[in-house]
């Protein structure tokens, strides 16, 4: 009997990591010729009725630092757990949910995709999460341009970035002139719009001015318990039927 429950546990194991690996791409600049090019070659009709977000998770290297005694990647872990367990009862009965992960991959200043933007899955999620780890810089403008495509991609509901990060942007574009570029693309080309949202963890949302003054919503979470309280308001706001609020 301990045997055969091993093996169904090694089983379980080894699919979930073919389900996780099948996700994962490479990194962003390995399939596009400018990281920063949010030109919409694909618009797609959006169905008002779902709900389409990407999380971009800064698992920069100083996310590895402690904060309270836990590291404060580990935070930003349990409290996506959290997300995510809202999403599943929601989706249970609204059937209208596409989650998708993106992360820093700092060692290179770059960007990779942890989870696919797709119809909610509960399982492959909590793995992508827990698979999650700190190392690198902080490319958020190139993150900002990877996650928009991801959405022009997969999208098909309303559409939403969420950027959780502990620091300002280290390499490359700034993400204010990146988001200035998303909007007038969207707006040009007439796709749906995208929001984003910034969670500013254990750092200043003066980081973000820039952002803030082009009408992005940017919450201050100083530890883990506010992080886990600003994260359920945004997916609130997420979820909200009037998609301005």
């Amino acid at each position: 009997m301990i045997k055969q429950l091993k093996f169904g546990l090694a089983a379980l194991a080894a699919t979930a990591a073919i389900s996780y690996a099948g996700c994962k791409k490479d990194t962003d600049e390995l399939h596009v010729d400018n990281v920063y090019d949010v030109t919409n070659h694909n618009i797609r009709e959006t169905d008002f009725n779902r709900h389409s977000a990407v999380y971009i998770v800064d698992t920069s290297g100083s996310m590895d630092e402690n904060l309270n005694g836990e590291r404060k990647i580990d935070l930003a872990k349990k409290s996506l757990h959290e997300i995510i367990d809202g999403y599943n009862v929601y989706d249970s009965q609204h059937h209208n949910l596409e989650i998708g992960i993106i992360k820093l991959n700092g060692d290179i200043a770059t960007v990779e995709r942890v989870m696919q933007l797709q119809p909610f899955d509960y399982n492959a999620l909590s793995f992508a999460i827990d698979n999650l780890e700190a190392s690198g810089g902080t490319p958020l403008g190139k993150a900002l341009a990877y996650a928009e495509r991801e959405l022009d991609q997969y999208a098909t509901g309303k559409r939403d970035l969420v950027l959780l990060t502990d620091g300002a942007n280290t390499d490359g574009r700034d993400p204010s002139g990146v988001w200035q570029s998303i909007v007038t693309e969207n707006n040009g080309s007439g796709d749906y719009p995208t929001r984003l949202s910034v969670i500013a963890f254990d750092t200043s949302k003066r980081n973000f001015a820039g952002l803030e003054a082009q009408g992005v919503k940017v919450y201050e979470a100083k530890d883990g318990a506010e992080l886990q309280r600003v994260l359920l308001k945004n997916q609130k706001t997420l979820l909200a039927e009037d998609p301005n609020q």
